[in-house]
């Protein structure tokens, strides 16, 4: 009979254990391990879908360059029915493609998307994918009006979303606003970027609103307050350098489009402007962020500019009613635990760290203002690999209060990083970065020194039926861009992942 010796025994021994957790660690559907890697104890990450692969029920491919995702347990039937199973999750993710990238989608036209995916939750496989939108409302400025513009529009630079709780756009006590969900979104495309609210389920399933009432400009995100009863609160974040930070108020309806029930429509639009910054704030003297802002804002009515639909005519008069501009306005989330607190992230400039903001306003019911806290500076930050923290862009608020952000340093040889912040302790941690392996010049594995950390969202009461989940630990979806080309519909590469905590009492302080 064959032995191996000590030496061959360790050394087998050593490759099994590395090809085991090689295999836990990327799922049924994934062609690739996954493209980021644990560096704080007890975190673990999953691939789930790179770009290329396919569902396994349904000959449909993740495409390249993603971005903003939202998630709802269950699953839909083949007529879009939504069907209560609390075995799968569906999870919505945006493609940030240019309006003439890509290939015809389901509304007929090429450019950005949402992809729609069932997952498995015991397994891990993802079952089944499909577009999203089949439909698209435009908005008739001349007439005021919502007009079909299905086939006719290419959307342009999907960047984050946001997949609020129903309560969102529906006030049960009182019967108002659509009782359905939304996936809201819009275009980092410049100056006239549209903002668009998707129904995920309900009347209308994969219509896409423009909703003019919110503005246009460079959108990051729009950031539906969770519960403000018969109000409807959007927060809207202008990717631009600079760029403005706006809060939309509504009202909910009981009649009406989707959009119109849920309070989208005919509201007021208000930019926020520091009124008391500190030195941090031009020293008074002019409203640009130079510096970290503390102090208080109050709210500027611009609503008569927004009803001209101009996102030039937005901007100019932002600037001439002192609206507080910004290092580039990215993601934003609101506290799980203050319904008053909005937690928002700066990427930065050249000479301008990134920063995440803490806005806490008056009231829901009826906001004129409140106070504005930095409380983290990527200066203050260090990796591992000694290198201070940079560029956040994508970020999420758990059920535990922790804030997780994502980096992306653009293109250039540092690796981007996701980082845990306690908004209690005010203490950070590095959890993940990307595998070096590939994305490091000079790798054996190199695709790209360009690569994006993207999407977090906190999905650990959808996944709690899994027969993998384990109580004190939290679970986030999240993917990666990593900007190489790549032919055809896929345009560029990129990959969506499964993150898990430790287990409570695991985590670690972290370093501030």
């Amino acid at each position: 009979m064959f032995k191996l010796s000590p030496v061959a025994l360790g050394l087998s021994l050593a490759l099994a254990a590395v090809a085991a957790q090689a295999q836990d660690s990327t799922g049924p559907q994934s062609s690739q391990t996954p493209y980021v890697v644990p560096t704080a104890p007890g975190w673990e990450v999953v691939s789930l879908l790179t770009v290329g692969d396919s569902a396994k029920n349904v000959d449909y491919r993740m495409v390249g360059i993603p971005d903003g995702m939202g998630a709802l347990p269950g699953k839909f039937a083949a007529n879009g029915g939504y069907v209560a199973d609390k075995a799968f999750m569906t999870f919505f993710l945006n493609h940030e493609l240019g309006a003439t990238s890509g290939v015809a989608r389901a509304h007929g036209a090429t450019g950005a998307f949402v992809s729609q995916w069932t997952m498995h939750l015991n397994s891990k496989q993802i079952m089944a994918g499909e577009d999203l939108i089949t439909r698209v409302m435009g908005w008739d400025k001349l007439n005021k009006q919502f007009v079909d513009a299905t086939g006719t529009t290419r959307f342009s630079r999907f960047c984050s979303a946001d997949l609020p709780a129903r309560t969102a756009f529906f006030n049960p006590a009182s019967g108002l606003g659509f009782a359905g969900r939304l996936y809201m979104n819009g275009e980092e495309s410049g100056v006239e970027g549209r903002a668009y609210a998707t129904i995920v389920s309900g009347d209308e399933k994969g219509t896409s609103y423009q909703l003019p009432y919110l503005g246009r400009f460079s959108r990051e995100n729009s950031v539906a307050h969770p519960n403000a009863g018969d109000k409807t609160l959007v927060v809207g974040l202008d990717d631009s350098s600079p760029g403005q930070v706006y809060l939309y108020v509504g009202d909910k309806q009981r009649s009406g489009n989707p959009v119109e029930q849920a309070g989208l429509q005919n509201g007021k639009l208000y930019g926020i402007r520091v009124n008391n910054g500190g030195d941090g704030y031009g020293n008074g003297l002019v409203k640009l962020e130079t510096g970290a802002i503390n102090g208080s804002f109050d709210l500027v009515d611009l609503s008569d500019i927004v009803a001209l639909d101009s996102g030039a005519q937005l901007q100019t008069q932002s600037t001439a009613r002192d609206v507080t501009e910004w290092a580039r306005p990215e993601d934003g989330h609101w506290d799980t635990r203050n319904p008053n607190v909005f937690y928002w992230v700066t990427t930065g400039r050249s000479g301008a760290t990134a920063r995440l903001y803490k806005f806490s306003f008056d009231s829901i019911a009826n906001p004129t203002g409140g106070t504005v806290e930095m409380v983290l500076d990527s200066a203050s930050l260090v990796g591992t690999d000694g290198q201070a923290a940079r560029s956040f862009d994508n970020m999420t608020v758990d059920g535990d209060g922790n804030i997780i952000i994502q980096e992306d340093p653009g293109n250039s040889a540092y690796i981007a990083k996701v980082w845990k912040f306690n908004s209690a302790s005010k203490q950070a941690v590095q959890i993940f970065e990307s595998d070096r392996s590939r994305f490091l010049p000079g790798a054996p594995g190199f695709l790209t020194q360009d690569e994006e950390n993207s999407g977090v969202i906190d999905v650990t009461g959808i996944v709690a039926n899994a027969n993998w989940y384990e109580p004190g630990r939290r679970y986030y979806l999240g993917n990666m861009q990593a900007h190489y080309g790549l032919p055809g519909e896929l345009v560029q590469g990129g990959q969506v992942y499964l993150m898990a905590s430790p287990r409570t009492g695991n985590a670690g302080k972290g370093r501030k």
